[in-house]
C-alpha cells in the first residue's frame, strides 16, 4: 500500500536489484494522482481504495484484503504472494527464500519485530504461497471472512493487541503452522522499531508515509504514560533522522551497512 508517491521508486529499484524473478506488482494507492505514477513506476493497474477501514486506524488491513480479493481469482496454488509495506524493500538477494516457498521448504516467511513486543509475523514483509492462503481460511473465527482481517494478537507489551494481519496469525497458531521469522539484525539500533533491518534482508523505515512518532512504541522505548514531554522531544529527534536516513536512501545503494555492520560510526547525525 503505498499512502504516497514517496517510496515507489525506491521500492521498485531495490527489488530491481535484488531478485531475479519476475514480479507482478499488485499495488494500493489513496488517490488518483498516486495512481498515474504508480502504473508509470510498477507497469499495473493499482487498486485505488479511497475509503476509510471501518475497523478505525486499520487501513492497512483493508487495503491488503481488497487487494488479495481483487486478485485470488487470478491466481493459481502455487503462486507466491508477497505483502510489503511501501517503505520496505530487500536489501541483498531474496531468491533464496522465494526458492524454499517456491520448494514447499517454508510455508511462511515474516519479519517478526520482536523490538516492538510482537510474536506474530508482520504485514511489513510476508511471503507465501496463495495455496496457504487458502488453507488457513478454514480455522478463521467464525465472524470473520479474510485472513487479512485485524484480530487481536498476542504482543508482550499490550497482550490484546488488534493487528492488521491478526487473523492471519490467528490461522497459523490454530493449524499449527511452520512460518519462519526473520528477525532484526541491526548492529546500530538508533531506535528499536525505526530503521530496521530483519534477516540482514529486508529493510523496514517505519513510519515512512508519515511523521514517527514515539506513542505507538512507548513501552518498547521504557516511557510511562506520562511521559508526555519526553515522548514529543524523542518524536521530533526520530523525524530529524527520518529524514536523514531517507536521502541517503534516495542515492545510496548500501545505505543499510551501517546499520549491520559498525557501532561505533553513525552517519544518522541530526542537522
Amino acid at each position: 500500500m503505498h499512502t504516497s508517491q514517496k517510496w515507489m521508486k525506491i521500492q521498485k529499484r531495490f527489488f530491481d536489484k535484488n531478485t531475479t524473478h519476475k514480479i507482478n506488482w499488485h499495488v494500493v494507492v489513496k488517490n488518483r494522482e498516486d495512481k498515474l505514477m504508480a502504473e508509470s513506476i510498477f507497469a499495473c493497474k493499482p487498486l485505488l481504495v479511497e475509503k476509510k477501514c471501518k475497523w478505525g486506524s486499520m487501513d492497512h488491513s483493508l487495503s491488503i484484503r481488497a487487494m488479495h480479493e481483487s486478485i485470488s481469482g487470478f491466481l493459481d496454488n502455487d503462486d507466491v504472494l508477497l505483502i510489503i509495506d511501501s517503505d520496505a524493500f530487500p536489501i541483498a538477494n531474496i531468491d533464496s527464500l522465494i526458492a524454499c516457498i517456491v520448494e514447499d521448504i517454508e510455508n511462511i516467511y515474516g519479519i517478526q519485530r520482536t523490538d516492538n513486543g510482537d510474536y506474530y509475523c508482520h504485514p511489513a514483509f510476508i511471503m507465501l504461497k496463495q495455496k496457504t492462503v487458502r488453507y488457513l481460511s478454514g480455522f478463521l473465527p467464525n465472524d470473520s471472512k479474510s485472513v487479512w482481517l485485524p484480530y487481536g494478537v498476542r504482543n508482550r507489551y499490550m497482550p490484546h493487541k488488534k493487528d492488521a494481519v491478526g487473523c492471519l496469525t490467528y490461522c497459523i497458531d490454530r493449524a499449527n503452522l511452520r512460518w519462519s521469522p526473520l528477525l532484526r539484525t541491526n548492529v546500530l539500533d538508533v531506535m528499536p522499531v525505526l530503521f530496521g533491518v530483519y534477516g540482514n534482508l529486508i529493510y523496514h523505515h517505519g513510519c515512512g508515509s508519515r511523521h514517527p512518532t514515539v506513542d505507538v512504541h512507548r513501552v518498547a522505548l521504557g516511557y510511562s504514560a506520562s511521559d508526555e514531554v519526553m515522548a514529543k522531544e524523542m518524536t521530533e529527534i526520530y523525524r530529524k533522522i527520518s529524514d536523514n536516513v531517507f536521502s541517503r536512501i534516495l542515492s545510496d545503494d548500501t545505505f543499510f551497512e551501517v546499520l549491520i555492520t559498525d557501532r561505533e560510526f553513525t552517519p544518522l547525525h541530526i542537522n
